[in-house]
């Protein structure tokens, strides 16, 4: 869980919407999405949040705009949200049932939700819901889990709290060793009225029994249970490890290696993690914002852009950050790759601490 909250963190700290262009109609665009979006239930970030988390652990993400008629101040009567909805994963892809549909080109022609005894099944087009795979594509409609690399790592983690919380439970207070006389211990009754008594001494500061009983309480040695404890720590660091990629972020490897290079692996997951932020807030953006447009009446103009606040770093750590997405490209480790304006974004926050801006041709020119 702990892992999975970074997972989301890193890649989506924060939500921003900037302007598609310069055009008063692209300004126009930009304010009233981002007046719509201020105006849900909640905070702006968290549904983008919910959503990307949901895609990375199920593989991928179907959001529900409910819209909502308004009066937003500044802004006038809109069609506005009362808020983005992720739908459970399962109702479209469970026990063999193929929730999305595609056509023989690998596009996504509906999406048909299972339904259950209060509610029916239901089906919408693409362009009625937001739908985004992690690491999908047109012959992966449904992603791949950020899990599927850490699950033997899970399910041993699973096996082996159960069999530690068996050994607390009978070790924690020591093993109870009561002995009676032979002819006692042969009547079931007496024998079944010995062991209530030892099984109560987890519980009872004292209890009394008789003369002839004899009892003994081994208590283990401090290290009892070191095993799994190490045993859970590597396994917790594999899941870390698999889900993150590095390991830069666990509190239980802070002494490993130089401080300066935990802070360059830090840097790397930081941008690869931006880079798939901003392929899902692209995603949500291209799909969401003309259904928005087009609801208010709007046609003209170009729909902003939705993009993942970064989480602010130094200088040296942002020329890292560069210098990573260089060697990862030239490695052809970038699978996934950002849209142009999210490359120029990048080249920006890393350059701009220095003193130096970049800008566009066409921006030079209206400068000018």
């Amino acid at each position: 869980s702990t892992s999975l909250t970074h997972f989301v963190d890193l890649a989506i700290p924060g939500i921003s919407i900037a302007p598609g262009g310069n055009e008063p109609a692209d300004i126009r665009n930009s304010e009233l999405c981002t007046a719509i979006l201020l105006d849900m239930d909640g905070s702006i970030r968290e549904p983008f949040a919910y959503g990307f988390r949901n895609a990375g652990t199920t593989g991928f993400s179907i959001m529900e705009p409910i819209w909502q008629r308004k009066v937003i101040q500044g802004i006038g009567p809109v069609i506005g949200l009362k808020g983005l909805y992720t739908r459970p994963s399962s109702s479209f892809a469970n026990y063999g049932h193929n929730g999305i549909i595609t056509d023989d080109y690998g596009n996504i022609v509906k999406f048909r939700q299972l339904g259950d005894s209060n509610h029916p099944g239901v089906e919408v087009e693409p362009g009625e819901v937001i739908y985004y795979a992690y690491q999908g594509n047109a012959n992966n409609r449904y992603g791949t889990s950020v899990l599927r690399p850490v699950y033997e790592s899970w399910a041993a983690k699973v096996k082996i709290r159960r069999i530690y919380q068996v050994f607390m439970a009978t070790n924690a207070s020591g093993i109870r060793h009561g002995r009676m006389p032979t002819v006692d211990w042969l009547d079931s009754a007496k024998r079944s009225a010995v062991m209530d008594t030892l099984k109560r001494l987890q519980s009872l500061p004292a209890f009394v029994s008789a003369k002839e009983m004899d009892l003994d309480i081994q208590i283990p040695p401090g290290t009892a249970g070191t095993h799994f404890k190490l045993m859970l720590d590597f396994l917790n660091e594999e899941i870390r490890r698999g889900i993150l990629g590095d390991s830069s972020f666990s509190g239980t490897t802070g002494a490993e290696g130089t401080y300066g290079g935990k802070m360059a692996a830090q840097s790397n997951v930081r941008t690869r993690f931006h880079i798939q932020g901003s392929a899902f807030c692209d995603a949500c953006g291209e799909q969401l914002f003309p259904m928005i447009l087009a609801m208010n009446g709007y046609t003209d103009g170009r729909i902003p852009r939705l993009q993942p606040v970064p989480i602010a770093t130094s200088e040296e750590e942002r020329a890292q950050s560069l210098a990573m997405l260089a060697e990862m490209k030239q490695a052809g480790l970038l699978t996934i790759t950002p849209s142009k304006e999210v490359q120029l974004e990048i080249l920006r926050n890393g350059f701009r601490p220095m003193g130096i801006e970049i800008n566009t041709a066409d921006e030079s020119d209206a400068q000018d």
